[in-house]
């Protein structure tokens, strides 16, 4: 059984009385369940079924958002406060994202990406490694003395 590249949310649902899980990624993609675990796994069989009928029928599958896992990854070389702040999300609902696993929005991945853009974090495609991580020679406004991860400065160009 291959592993689902997309991301899932899970919330609870008052309507249906149980806990609700979709695949942004996929529209209409979503599945219910009396526990977290058993919603996420019902929505992965729906997210296995839906992409081999779109494969069987040549349709092109959706592309994976990559924000969360290059946050994941550079986690920790970033002041995720400055990425947060600069992005106009808040710390707490960043970090959650990050240790959750819970997918970004389209708004949320669109800022992220232009705040990476704007410190000169480049990435060659979707997912791919970074190729360039900039590291200011002094401590950036608002780090803390023991905090030694990277608070980025945009790249002048």
């Amino acid at each position: 059984m291959r592993a689902i590249p997309y991301q899932f949310t899970v919330a609870w649902s008052e309507e249906n009385g149980a806990f609700e899980a979709r695949v942004p990624a996929l529209r209409y993609c979503l599945a219910y369940g009396t526990t977290p675990e058993l919603a996420i796994k019902e929505v992965k069989v729906a997210a296995r079924a839906m992409l081999k009928v779109m494969e069987k029928e040549g349709k092109p599958l959706p592309a994976v958002d990559a924000t969360l896992d290059r946050v994941k990854a550079l986690q920790p070389l970033l002041n995720l406060s400055a990425i947060a702040a600069a992005s106009g999300i808040s710390v707490q609902t960043l970090s959650s994202k990050i240790i959750r696993g819970t997918a970004l929005t389209p708004d949320e991945s669109s800022r992220i990406g232009k705040v990476f853009v704007s410190y000169g974090i480049e990435a060659k495609s979707a997912g791919a490694l970074v190729k360039q991580v900039p590291v200011p020679a002094h401590r950036p406004h608002g780090q803390a003395r023991g905090d030694r991860r990277a608070g980025l400065v945009p790249v002048q160009r």
